[in-house]
Protein backbone atom coordinates (compact mmCIF):
# COMPACT_ATOMS: atom_id res chain seq x y z
CA UNK A 1 0.00 0.00 0.00
CA UNK A 2 3.02 2.21 0.78
CA UNK A 3 4.52 1.67 -2.35
CA UNK A 4 1.38 2.42 -4.27
CA UNK A 5 1.16 5.53 -3.03
CA UNK A 6 4.65 6.33 -3.46
CA UNK A 7 4.17 5.67 -6.92
CA UNK A 8 0.55 7.32 -7.26
CA UNK A 9 2.60 10.66 -5.91
CA UNK A 10 5.51 10.42 -8.55
CA UNK A 11 3.35 10.41 -10.84
CA UNK A 12 1.08 13.59 -9.83
CA UNK A 13 4.39 15.48 -9.16
CA UNK A 14 5.34 14.28 -13.41
CA UNK A 15 2.08 15.12 -14.66
CA UNK A 16 2.12 18.89 -12.92
CA UNK A 17 5.94 19.47 -13.73
CA UNK A 18 4.97 18.31 -17.27
CA UNK A 19 2.14 20.64 -17.59
CA UNK A 20 4.35 23.51 -16.10
CA UNK A 21 6.97 22.85 -18.64
CA UNK A 22 4.38 23.05 -21.57
CA UNK A 23 3.05 26.50 -20.23
CA UNK A 24 6.70 27.69 -20.24
CA UNK A 25 6.80 26.93 -24.08
CA UNK A 26 3.54 29.34 -26.03
CA UNK A 27 4.15 32.96 -23.16
CA UNK A 28 6.65 35.25 -23.17
CA UNK A 29 8.82 37.32 -20.55
CA UNK A 30 9.48 41.08 -20.74
CA UNK A 31 12.81 42.08 -18.81
CA UNK A 32 15.29 45.14 -18.64
CA UNK A 33 17.37 47.14 -16.43
CA UNK A 34 16.29 50.72 -15.11
CA UNK A 35 18.81 53.60 -14.41
CA UNK A 36 18.73 57.17 -13.73
CA UNK A 37 19.92 59.61 -15.30
CA UNK A 38 23.66 59.19 -14.56
CA UNK A 39 23.87 55.08 -15.90
CA UNK A 40 23.54 53.99 -12.34
CA UNK A 41 21.04 51.30 -11.70
CA UNK A 42 17.87 51.71 -9.26
CA UNK A 43 16.86 48.84 -6.99
CA UNK A 44 13.42 48.44 -5.90
CA UNK A 45 11.71 50.11 -8.66
CA UNK A 46 8.01 49.47 -9.26
CA UNK A 47 7.88 47.70 -13.03
CA UNK A 48 3.90 46.87 -13.79
CA UNK A 49 3.10 45.31 -17.41
CA UNK A 50 -0.50 45.99 -18.14
CA UNK A 51 -2.13 43.89 -21.56
CA UNK A 52 -4.07 46.17 -23.32
CA UNK A 53 -6.86 44.06 -24.40
CA UNK A 54 -8.01 42.13 -21.39
CA UNK A 55 -6.68 44.39 -18.48
CA UNK A 56 -4.00 41.92 -17.51
CA UNK A 57 -1.88 43.56 -14.69
CA UNK A 58 1.60 42.03 -13.44
CA UNK A 59 4.43 44.00 -11.06
CA UNK A 60 7.69 43.12 -10.49
CA UNK A 61 10.40 45.20 -8.45
CA UNK A 62 13.86 45.58 -9.64
CA UNK A 63 16.48 43.68 -7.68
CA UNK A 64 20.14 45.07 -6.46
CA UNK A 65 21.43 45.58 -9.40
CA UNK A 66 18.52 47.06 -11.03
CA UNK A 67 17.32 44.24 -12.94
CA UNK A 68 13.52 43.17 -13.37
CA UNK A 69 11.98 39.89 -15.13
CA UNK A 70 8.05 39.82 -15.84
CA UNK A 71 7.65 36.01 -16.81
CA UNK A 72 4.52 33.90 -17.98
CA UNK A 73 2.89 36.95 -20.20
CA UNK A 74 0.43 35.78 -22.55
CA UNK A 75 1.21 37.12 -26.25
CA UNK A 76 -0.25 40.82 -27.00
CA UNK A 77 -0.03 44.38 -26.53
CA UNK A 78 1.39 45.74 -23.64
CA UNK A 79 2.01 49.01 -21.20
CA UNK A 80 4.91 48.77 -19.56
CA UNK A 81 5.13 51.56 -16.54
CA UNK A 82 8.36 52.34 -14.16
CA UNK A 83 7.67 54.01 -10.79
CA UNK A 84 9.89 55.26 -8.23
CA UNK A 85 10.02 58.20 -5.97
CA UNK A 86 11.83 61.18 -6.55
CA UNK A 87 11.76 60.35 -10.12
CA UNK A 88 9.31 60.75 -13.47
CA UNK A 89 7.35 57.74 -14.02
CA UNK A 90 8.19 56.08 -17.19
CA UNK A 91 5.23 54.56 -19.57
CA UNK A 92 6.34 52.82 -23.18
CA UNK A 93 2.47 51.86 -24.86
CA UNK A 94 2.61 49.88 -27.63
CA UNK A 95 4.77 46.89 -26.50
CA UNK A 96 4.72 44.23 -28.52
CA UNK A 97 5.31 40.76 -26.91
CA UNK A 98 5.10 37.64 -29.17
CA UNK A 99 4.87 33.68 -28.59
CA UNK A 100 8.03 32.49 -26.73
CA UNK A 101 9.20 35.91 -26.63
CA UNK A 102 12.16 37.38 -24.85
CA UNK A 103 11.69 40.72 -24.97
CA UNK A 104 13.86 43.57 -23.45
CA UNK A 105 13.26 46.85 -23.02
CA UNK A 106 15.76 48.86 -20.60
CA UNK A 107 14.45 51.66 -18.87
CA UNK A 108 16.08 55.17 -17.90
CA UNK A 109 14.30 57.37 -15.39
CA UNK A 110 13.99 61.15 -15.65
CA UNK A 111 14.45 63.17 -12.17
CA UNK A 112 11.19 64.70 -10.80
CA UNK A 113 8.00 64.41 -9.83
CA UNK A 114 6.68 60.95 -9.50
CA UNK A 115 3.21 62.77 -10.52
CA UNK A 116 4.86 63.24 -13.96
CA UNK A 117 4.91 61.10 -16.75
CA UNK A 118 7.07 60.90 -19.81
CA UNK A 119 5.28 58.21 -22.78
CA UNK A 120 7.31 56.42 -25.20
CA UNK A 121 6.10 54.58 -27.61
CA UNK A 122 7.12 51.11 -27.89
CA UNK A 123 8.52 49.23 -30.83
CA UNK A 124 10.24 45.39 -30.50
CA UNK A 125 13.68 45.88 -30.81
CA UNK A 126 15.53 44.19 -33.78
CA UNK A 127 17.92 41.49 -32.80
CA UNK A 128 17.25 39.92 -29.31
CA UNK A 129 19.57 39.85 -27.16
CA UNK A 130 18.36 37.56 -24.53
CA UNK A 131 18.06 34.29 -26.84
CA UNK A 132 19.77 32.46 -29.29
CA UNK A 133 16.63 30.95 -30.50
CA UNK A 134 16.18 31.32 -34.62
CA UNK A 135 12.52 31.50 -35.58
CA UNK A 136 10.06 33.15 -37.27
CA UNK A 137 6.72 34.39 -36.14
CA UNK A 138 3.74 34.39 -38.30
CA UNK A 139 1.56 36.86 -37.04
CA UNK A 140 -2.05 37.45 -36.68
CA UNK A 141 -2.66 39.48 -40.05
CA UNK A 142 -0.98 37.20 -42.29
CA UNK A 143 -2.64 34.19 -40.21
CA UNK A 144 -6.34 35.74 -41.23
CA UNK A 145 -5.62 37.54 -44.49
CA UNK A 146 -3.47 35.71 -46.84
CA UNK A 147 -5.60 33.27 -48.75
CA UNK A 148 -5.33 29.61 -47.90
CA UNK A 149 -6.41 26.69 -49.78
CA UNK A 150 -8.36 24.63 -47.63
CA UNK A 151 -8.11 27.14 -44.78
CA UNK A 152 -4.90 25.43 -43.41
CA UNK A 153 -2.64 26.95 -41.21
CA UNK A 154 0.15 24.93 -42.15
CA UNK A 155 0.73 26.59 -45.53
CA UNK A 156 1.48 29.65 -43.86
CA UNK A 157 4.93 28.00 -42.70
CA UNK A 158 6.43 28.42 -45.97
CA UNK A 159 6.80 32.49 -45.26
CA UNK A 160 9.47 30.68 -42.89
CA UNK A 161 12.78 31.29 -44.05
CA UNK A 162 14.05 27.03 -44.79
CA UNK A 163 10.47 25.52 -45.06
CA UNK A 164 9.57 23.71 -47.90
CA UNK A 165 6.62 21.66 -48.83
CA UNK A 166 7.10 18.21 -48.02
CA UNK A 167 7.76 15.47 -50.70
CA UNK A 168 4.93 14.55 -53.12
CA UNK A 169 2.83 11.21 -52.86
CA UNK A 170 4.20 11.34 -48.83
CA UNK A 171 2.16 9.78 -45.87
CA UNK A 172 1.63 13.31 -44.38
CA UNK A 173 1.22 14.95 -47.60
CA UNK A 174 -2.07 12.56 -48.00
CA UNK A 175 -3.04 13.23 -44.45
CA UNK A 176 -3.55 17.24 -44.44
CA UNK A 177 -0.12 18.43 -45.50
CA UNK A 178 3.39 18.45 -44.42
CA UNK A 179 6.50 20.84 -44.64
CA UNK A 180 10.27 20.20 -44.56
CA UNK A 181 12.16 23.02 -42.48
CA UNK A 182 16.27 23.01 -42.93
CA UNK A 183 16.37 19.64 -44.39
CA UNK A 184 14.60 17.81 -41.51
CA UNK A 185 12.15 14.58 -42.39
CA UNK A 186 8.55 15.98 -42.72
CA UNK A 187 7.68 13.73 -39.92
CA UNK A 188 10.26 15.36 -37.46
CA UNK A 189 8.49 18.70 -36.16
CA UNK A 190 6.86 19.08 -33.12
CA UNK A 191 3.72 20.60 -32.92
CA UNK A 192 2.47 22.62 -30.08
CA UNK A 193 -1.03 24.43 -28.99
CA UNK A 194 -0.78 26.68 -26.20
CA UNK A 195 1.94 24.70 -24.94
CA UNK A 196 0.59 21.39 -25.21
CA UNK A 197 1.33 19.02 -26.84
CA UNK A 198 -0.44 18.74 -30.52
CA UNK A 199 1.12 15.34 -32.26
CA UNK A 200 -0.17 12.90 -34.10
CA UNK A 201 1.69 9.86 -32.68
CA UNK A 202 1.11 7.64 -35.71
CA UNK A 203 2.48 9.75 -38.48
CA UNK A 204 4.00 12.95 -36.38
CA UNK A 205 1.24 15.39 -37.79
CA UNK A 206 -0.61 17.29 -35.95
CA UNK A 207 -3.41 16.00 -33.73
CA UNK A 208 -5.88 18.95 -33.89
CA UNK A 209 -6.50 21.13 -37.11
CA UNK A 210 -7.45 24.19 -35.06
CA UNK A 211 -9.18 26.87 -37.09
CA UNK A 212 -7.25 30.46 -38.23
CA UNK A 213 -9.95 32.25 -37.08
CA UNK A 214 -8.90 30.87 -33.45
CA UNK A 215 -4.94 31.43 -34.21
CA UNK A 216 -3.86 34.65 -32.78
CA UNK A 217 -0.47 33.93 -34.39
CA UNK A 218 2.28 30.67 -34.08
CA UNK A 219 6.13 30.59 -34.10
CA UNK A 220 8.13 28.21 -35.84
CA UNK A 221 11.56 28.07 -34.72
CA UNK A 222 14.33 26.41 -37.05
CA UNK A 223 17.11 25.64 -34.61
CA UNK A 224 19.16 26.65 -31.50
CA UNK A 225 15.51 26.54 -29.54
CA UNK A 226 16.05 25.85 -25.58
CA UNK A 227 15.99 22.16 -23.82
CA UNK A 228 12.10 23.32 -23.15
CA UNK A 229 11.04 22.02 -26.38
CA UNK A 230 13.03 18.79 -26.99
CA UNK A 231 11.17 15.68 -28.63
CA UNK A 232 11.88 16.17 -32.43
CA UNK A 233 14.86 17.40 -34.28
CA UNK A 234 13.03 19.40 -36.62
CA UNK A 235 11.11 22.58 -36.30
CA UNK A 236 8.73 23.46 -33.24
CA UNK A 237 5.83 25.13 -34.61
CA UNK A 238 4.16 26.89 -31.33
CA UNK A 239 0.58 27.99 -31.53
CA UNK A 240 -0.91 30.35 -29.47
CA UNK A 241 -4.83 30.72 -29.53
CA UNK A 242 -7.41 33.86 -29.24
CA UNK A 243 -7.86 33.90 -25.34
CA UNK A 244 -10.56 36.75 -25.51
CA UNK A 245 -10.95 40.41 -24.71
CA UNK A 246 -12.90 42.59 -22.27
CA UNK A 247 -15.32 43.60 -25.80
CA UNK A 248 -17.78 40.63 -27.23
CA UNK A 249 -16.58 40.16 -31.05
CA UNK A 250 -16.49 37.76 -33.39
CA UNK A 251 -16.37 36.88 -37.38
CA UNK A 252 -19.13 36.08 -40.00
CA UNK A 253 -17.33 34.78 -43.34
CA UNK A 254 -18.42 32.24 -46.18
CA UNK A 255 -16.53 29.62 -47.90
CA UNK A 256 -17.43 29.06 -51.55
CA UNK A 257 -14.97 26.72 -53.62
CA UNK A 258 -16.09 26.07 -57.37
CA UNK A 259 -14.67 25.11 -60.14
CA UNK A 260 -16.33 27.81 -61.89
CA UNK A 261 -13.97 30.41 -60.02
CA UNK A 262 -10.87 28.70 -60.70
CA UNK A 263 -8.26 29.50 -63.04
CA UNK A 264 -6.86 27.03 -65.50
CA UNK A 265 -3.28 25.86 -65.14
CA UNK A 266 -0.66 25.21 -68.32
CA UNK A 267 -1.90 21.57 -68.44
CA UNK A 268 -5.65 22.32 -69.21
CA UNK A 269 -4.84 22.38 -72.71
CA UNK A 270 -7.62 21.82 -75.68
CA UNK A 271 -7.33 18.79 -77.48
CA UNK A 272 -6.79 18.93 -81.04
CA UNK A 273 -9.13 20.56 -83.37
CA UNK A 274 -10.94 21.58 -79.89
CA UNK A 275 -12.58 25.29 -79.61
CA UNK A 276 -12.43 24.40 -76.07
CA UNK A 277 -10.58 23.16 -73.58
CA UNK A 278 -12.20 20.74 -70.81
CA UNK A 279 -11.78 22.33 -67.16
CA UNK A 280 -10.95 19.80 -64.79
CA UNK A 281 -14.66 19.75 -62.49
CA UNK A 282 -13.93 20.52 -58.50
CA UNK A 283 -16.92 20.55 -56.99
CA UNK A 284 -17.14 19.59 -53.06
CA UNK A 285 -19.91 20.46 -50.66
CA UNK A 286 -20.17 19.59 -46.56
CA UNK A 287 -24.09 19.41 -46.54
CA UNK A 288 -25.13 17.48 -48.86
CA UNK A 289 -23.95 15.65 -52.36
CA UNK A 290 -27.13 17.22 -54.52
CA UNK A 291 -25.87 20.41 -53.34
CA UNK A 292 -23.32 20.03 -56.03
CA UNK A 293 -22.09 23.17 -57.40
CA UNK A 294 -20.26 24.46 -54.33
CA UNK A 295 -19.20 24.35 -50.94
CA UNK A 296 -20.47 26.66 -48.36
CA UNK A 297 -19.93 26.92 -44.88
CA UNK A 298 -22.63 29.83 -43.81
CA UNK A 299 -23.12 31.49 -40.59
CA UNK A 300 -19.79 30.63 -39.27
CA UNK A 301 -19.43 32.31 -36.43
CA UNK A 302 -16.10 32.43 -34.03
CA UNK A 303 -16.32 34.11 -30.34
CA UNK A 304 -13.00 35.21 -29.29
Amino acid sequence: MYRMLQTLLAVVLALSATTQLFAQTVRGTILGTVSDPSGAVVPKAKVTAREVSTGLVRTELTNAEGEYSIPQLPAGIYTLTVEEPSFKKSERTGVELRVDDRLRIDVALAVGQVSETIAVEGSAPVISTDSATVGNVVDNKKVTELPLNGRNFLQLNLLVPGANQGVKGSQNQTQGGSITVNGAREQSNNFLLDGMDNNDLAINQYAVAISTEAILEFKVQASTYSAEFGRSPGAQINIATKAGTNQIHGVLYEYLRNNDLDAKNFFDRPPTGSPRSPTPTRRRCRWRRRFWAVERVLACISIC
